[in-house]
């Protein structure tokens, strides 16, 4: 999957461990620890019996599944920070969760992630017989994406899980199984209704039937009806699974909602133009099944007040895209530049909260000096500029394809050296791992 030479794939797996050990943002802590409720027998008043000990509760079960199978073995050899006060999670911020627990939650993201990059790998050999560059696949794109890499290892946000079933629906549409694809993707709508957002024009590139559409939704939407059902009767679970889109509707204003809006309108037209294409040729479709993901996802980005967790669920085809840009050197100085203005927007969008103090939270972060100052202190200001940096990089692969599929003679392929993504990768993360290294090296001398 990771073709790179012995000494880069240390350097890259070297970053990994940085930032696995270094690094951590507080809401695993959340999931993980509500999820031991499941293991304490409350299954039917999850949503009820949480709300004593971490406040809230507001993703659908599933998640919180996942993470109680994850956490059977820590709760059966008493490895298991369980709840026990109404400030506990609170508490777990100043007094983080246990050496073994922190690693045990994060080992399960990167297990994800690297089905993921296999998953990427075999989506890419079917999507395209032949790479531009055949010595590094394009699963090598994703692993090592500055996007991914914070994600998942510096951030450690469980949106990786959603995306592992994304890709299975993907992989399954790609090989027209149609019952496996709305089937993997009813599992991610449920961890994140995301990809629904990309689920129907997805469908809609395949199934011109009304009635099959219709049916097909239905099953899409099936597992997070089901779960819903089961707790129909709770009215903490509803008025917590809702809370956030609510909150955030009404805390928006009117010209705000008005551009929401346009952009759904604009969706809505997308959708209706793939439901009237016709594609016979297979490898049009194929640029279809990057390229319409990405469109949707990156209208998303552009429409709501994301959080960087969710950075993860547009990185895949991110990286397909490499396969019919020929500038592939250039996307790549765009990615390390659009992680750049991510963390500039971040860290002042979410002060003390995605920055250094993800340091504290960390499996090592009983081992470093407390930071005196914030990434803020240093890059302040300009959020608004910095947002549309990154976002408009979200739109780049498309305007890069359709630019060269104008001017087709004008461009021949870029090859990409091994070099080159790694110094992507490092530049990209370099904001907040140059910070961590000074504070790890005064904590050692100072």
């Amino acid at each position: 999957m990771l073709n790179l030479s012995s000494f880069r794939l240390f350097l890259f797996y070297t970053v990994l461990f940085f930032c696995f050990f270094v690094f951590q943002q507080a809401d695993l802590f959340h999931t993980a620890i509500s999820s031991y409720a499941y293991l304490q027998g409350h299954w039917l008043d999850f949503y009820d019996y949480n709300i004593n000990y971490v406040q809230y509760n507001h993703y659908l079960p599933f998640i919180y599944i996942i993470f109680a199978i994850w956490n059977l073995p820590l709760y059966l050899f008493n490895l298991a920070s369980l709840p026990n006060g109404s400030n506990f999670y609170f508490e777990r911020l100043i007094f983080p969760s246990s050496f073994l627990e922190v690693i045990w939650w994060k080992f399960l993201l990167v297990l994800f992630f690297f089905a993921s990059v296999y998953l990427i790998s075999l989506i890419s050999k079917k999507l395209t017989a032949s790479s531009l560059n055949k010595n590094i696949p394009i699963s090598t794109f994703f692993a090592t994406s500055p996007l991914a890499v914070f994600s998942v290892f510096l951030f450690g946000g469980y949106d990786i899980v959603s995306v592992f079933f994304t890709l299975l629906g993907i992989y399954f549409y790609i090989r027209q199984d149609q019952f496996k694809f709305v089937l993997f993707f009813s599992l991610a709508i449920s961890l994140k209704y995301f990809a629904l957002i990309i689920f129907v024009p997805l469908l809609l590139l395949i199934e011109k039937n009304l009635f099959q559409i219709i049916k097909w939704t239905l099953l899409g939407i099936s597992f997070s009806v089901l779960q819903l059902l089961f707790y129909f009767k709770s009215q903490t679970f509803f008025s917590e699974i809702f809370a956030m889109a609510l909150n955030k509707s009404h805390s928006d204003s009117t010209t705000k909602m008005l551009f929401k809006a346009f952009i759904f309108l604009i969706y809505l037209c997308f959708c209706i133009f793939i439901y009237l294409k016709k594609i016979a040729n297979l490898k049009i479709f194929y640029k279809y099944v990057v390229f319409v993901p990405l469109f949707a996802y990156a209208l998303m980005f552009i429409a709501v007040s994301w959080h960087p967790q969710w950075v993860i669920i547009i990185c895949p085809f991110l990286s397909l895209s490499y396969i019919y840009i020929k500038q592939r050197r250039t996307l790549l100085f765009l990615e390390a530049l659009a992680m750049i203005a991510l963390t500039w927007f971040a860290v002042n969008n979410w002060k003390g909260n995605v920055d250094l103090s993800m340091l504290g939270l960390a499996p090592l972060g009983s081992f470093i000096v407390k930071p005196n100052y914030l990434l803020s202190d240093f890059f302040h200001g300009f959020k608004a500029f910095f947002r549309f940096i990154f976002t408009a990089y979200l739109i780049s692969p498309l305007l890069i394809f359709f630019y060269e599929s104008k001017f087709k003679k004008r461009f021949e392929s870029h090859l990409v050296s091994e070099n080159l993504i790694l110094i992507r990768l490092f530049l990209g993360l370099s904001l907040f791992i140059l910070p961590a290294i000074s504070l790890i090296i005064s904590s050692i001398y100072v």
